[in-house]
């Protein structure tokens, strides 16, 4: 009927029936150390110190000197899936950001009344971005215990690696100006023998910790960034244009000294609600991935100083990644729009932007209450927090009326919706 040759057919009656295989592939290891590795994963991910496949497979193999493969980890999972599983790990940091329905109100409004409107030439974002060679702040993929709810899920962020800071400043009109890169190593004639100029290409300075000071700092703002914004008063012939320096409120950058010398050269400073700025800050919403990107993509040199070539590395990729077009795609993210349809160029603000952010919507979705934050985060500033020192007849607000477009028709955030 099947067409079988009849000799197959008494080769199976003559064998019997198969043995059922067991699921999935060998072991690989013995069930000791199986219960072992159940174990420490376990102990690792109740202290925050969950383990992604790869941690995983290099743990066994400088351990128990075997070479396995990812697939045998999907198996091994498999086969404890009572015990373990996998979970998404965010770095302990995230647990902070808890941003009251107010606060993200109360900015939507003060970025249209302060930025619609402005030249764009003279609104700036700056930031500083950390570097450490082999650890990342990023959300991993990672092995915990099935007792953990999958939904918080963390880890601890180490910071005694090589680490060095990488202050960038950015305009809307899709400039930037010379960084500054901090750190610990001692700074010596090795570092500019390509013809890295200093001061000019990077402002390369030492500094133990390698982080940024009051006093750095104020050095960069006075040294680079108040030169920059004077010329470009002068080409635009405005010299009496106040311009805007948005940034985070890190005790660095706001101290009293600061905030009076831009103040006295008609700058504004505009911060962000408290963590926040992974939501709003132009250079976290684009430039600063794609600068990652790029240098982890770099290869490493083997013939040179491994300082030396991380810093290189670091350079190049900034130089890659801060072209016209991604620094004006950071500020496009973060709702600000550039009009080149008449000189000086203008500015263009649209909330939708902002508020279709996947992040803005699920904290407006948990509606946070004053009353749930401490008093250090009540009585923390964002918006202008320099107009003391500005002088009197800057128009600190340009406009004071809500913009009829884009506030009424929102993005779905949950059943009530914003402004």
């Amino acid at each position: 009927m099947f067409d079988v040759n009849v000799k197959t057919i008494k080769k199976w009656i003559t064998n019997g029936p198969m043995d059922t295989k067991p699921l999935g592939r060998h072991a690989a290891l013995e069930d000791e150390i199986e219960i072992q590795l159940i174990r420490m994963l376990i102990e690792k991910s109740n202290n925050s110190q969950g383990l992604t496949q790869k941690e995983l497979l290099n743990f066994i193999n400088e351990n128990h000197h075997k070479i396995l493969t990812r697939g045998w980890v999907n198996y091994f999972l498999l086969r404890h899936s009572d015990e373990v599983k996998k979970a998404r790990s965010f770095p302990q940091e995230d647990q902070r950001m808890l941003i009251p329905r107010e606060f993200l109100k109360e900015h939507l409004i003060l970025l249209y009344k302060v930025f619609h409107g402005r030249c764009a030439e003279l609104v700036f974002n700056l930031d500083e971005l950390g570097y450490s060679e082999w650890q990342s702040r990023s959300p991993k993929n990672v092995i915990v215990s099935t007792s953990i709810d999958p939904s918080n899920v963390y880890h601890s962020v180490k910071r005694s690696l090589t680490h060095m800071s990488l202050l960038v400043c950015i305009s809307l009109a899709g400039d930037s100006l010379t960084p500054m890169l901090i750190t610990k190593h001692p700074i010596s004639e090795k570092f500019f023998e390509d013809g890295l100029r200093q001061d000019e290409d990077v402002s390369l300075r030492q500094r133990n910790p390698p982080y940024m000071s009051s006093e750095l700092f104020q050095e960069f703002i006075e040294l680079t960034f108040i030169p920059y914004v004077q010329d470009v008063r002068k080409k635009l012939n405005k010299k009496k244009e106040p311009a805007i320096l948005m940034m985070d409120s890190c005790r660095a950058h706001c101290s009293e000294k600061v905030l009076e010398i831009l103040g006295k050269n008609n700058i504004i400073v505009y911060t962000f609600p408290s963590h926040t700025s992974n939501l709003f800050q132009p250079c976290d919403l684009s430039l600063f991935g794609t600068l990652k990107t790029i240098q982890k993509s770099m290869k490493r040199e083997i013939n040179q100083d491994k300082i030396k070539d991380y810093i290189m590395r670091i350079l190049k990729a900034y130089e890659s990644a801060a072209t016209s077009f991604n620094i004006r795609g950071s500020f496009r993210k973060a709702g600000l729009y550039i009009c080149t349809t008449h000189k000086p160029y203008t500015i263009k603000y649209d909330s939708f932007t902002l508020k279709k952010n996947p992040g803005f919507q699920i904290l407006w979705n948990l509606n946070i209450k004053k009353e749930e934050l401490s008093a250090r985060r009540l009585n923390q500033k964002f918006g202008i927090i320099n107009i003391d020192y500005l002088p009197k007849n800057c128009p600190v607000f340009i406009n004071e009326i809500r913009p009829l477009n884009g506030w009424k028709n929102l993005p779905p955030c949950g059943k009530n919706t914003p402004i």
